[in-house]
């Protein structure tokens, strides 16, 4: 109410204004007029205009009076109507709506404090979080570190390793390699034993003390007649423990072989010296011994062919013997062979006579001790 009340009065307020100005405008008119009549002189006179002009201001002037009669009684009747009551009231209702709206601000700003209370909390605990995740990430970056380190360890490790793989890898096809000339070298041993044997009645036995080695198709009256001679190693000297049938410088040939370790010579003289005494008829009738064969040491070996006979001997005795290796009889059966050490297959047949003796022992009393 006391807001239509004020602009009731504000548009009163603005018609009297507007009022006064036409007014104001009439009588700038009149004068203007009045001032023209006056230069002009009675040569023109405008009687009729000046009357118009005189009527328009007095009408003018009673309405605006009669305006200011109207506001002066509205102003009045207000006054009288207690209209400063209401005004009082909009006074004490704006000022009630005031106090309601700072206590709901208020309220407003205790819950705005809870809330940056809670914001603040929650800041703090996001922080902690957030130095938990930095120590975590530098724990992280640490064991990073050390696992960087620990693989390039294992890199340089498997790189070794890759290089010791492939030396032994070299290692082991040098020793497939070997083995495959070892198998072959065995095989020519073998056809070498088959072949001494069938041709030669060459045989090695290994039983007891020492290595026998028998020869048969000696004596051309009775072939299957056997000749043998038995040796062993002691300090690396040669001893010779049995010789059936004796033959004659049994000790001397025992202390050339001695000397010049060739097993292969010491075999063809004793089986040549069984046929002369074959062919002579003068065998005796109980082996004999030779004590002191083993007086001289063995020197060192002597490069000298196992098959040592000459070419027409071997032409003779089977031609297709040149396409045969010069090799040591070892035994007659392939078992023996592979008990002599690898370094001694390799080895020229030259070089093998006292270690076919001391393996063929060793092998035999090894199977016999089991």
């Amino acid at each position: 109410m006391a807001e239509d009340m004020e602009a009731r009065r504000a548009a009163c307020e603005r018609r009297l204004d507007a009022f006064g100005d036409r007014i104001a405008a009439l009588q700038s008119s009149i004068r203007a007029s009045a001032r023209q009549e006056l230069e002009a002189g009675p040569e023109h006179p405008r009687p009729s205009m000046a009357e118009d002009m005189e009527a328009q201001r007095a009408a003018l002037e009673r309405r605006f009076a009669a305006s200011r009669d109207r506001f002066a009684s509205f102003k009045s009747s207000i006054t009288r109507s207690g209209a400063h009551q209401v005004l009082s009231r909009v006074e004490d209702l704006a000022f009630i709506r005031v106090a309601e709206d700072l206590a709901g601000l208020k309220k407003k700003l205790l819950g705005l404090e809870s809330d940056l209370g809670q914001a603040l909390s929650l800041n703090f605990r996001r922080q902690l979080e957030c130095e938990g995740l930095r120590e975590s990430i530098s724990a992280e970056d640490a064991e990073i570190e050390q696992l960087i380190g620990q693989l390039t360890d294992q890199v340089d490790r498997r790189g070794r390793c890759a290089t010791v793989i492939s030396n032994a890898l070299e290692a082991v096809q040098a020793l497939e390699t070997k083995a495959d000339e070892d198998d072959t070298w065995r095989t020519d041993i073998q056809k070498a034993l088959r072949w001494y044997q069938e041709f030669l009645g060459f045989q090695v036995v290994t039983g007891g003390e020492g290595v026998k080695f028998v020869f048969d198709k000696v004596d051309l009256q009775s072939p299957e007649k056997e000749f043998s001679v038995s040796l062993k190693i002691d300090n690396d000297r040669y001893i010779l423990l049995q010789c059936s049938p004796a033959v004659e410088d049994s000790e001397e040939l025992m202390k050339d072989l001695n000397l010049s370790n060739n097993l292969a010579k010491f075999a063809r003289i004793i089986r040549q010296r069984f046929q002369a005494a074959a062919l002579a008829g003068d065998l005796p009738a109980s082996p004999t011994v030779c004590s002191d064969a083993s007086a001289l040491p063995i020197s060192s070996p002597v490069i000298k062919s196992v098959d040592s006979r000459s070419k027409n001997d071997r032409d003779r005795s089977n031609p297709q013997s040149k396409n045969m290796k010069p090799l040591v009889p070892a035994k007659r059966q392939a078992s023996a062979l592979s008990a002599a050490s690898p370094s001694s297959v390799r080895r020229s047949p030259r070089f093998v006579g006292k270690d076919v003796v001391q393996n063929l022992s060793r092998s035999h009393q090894h199977k016999t001790g089991r």
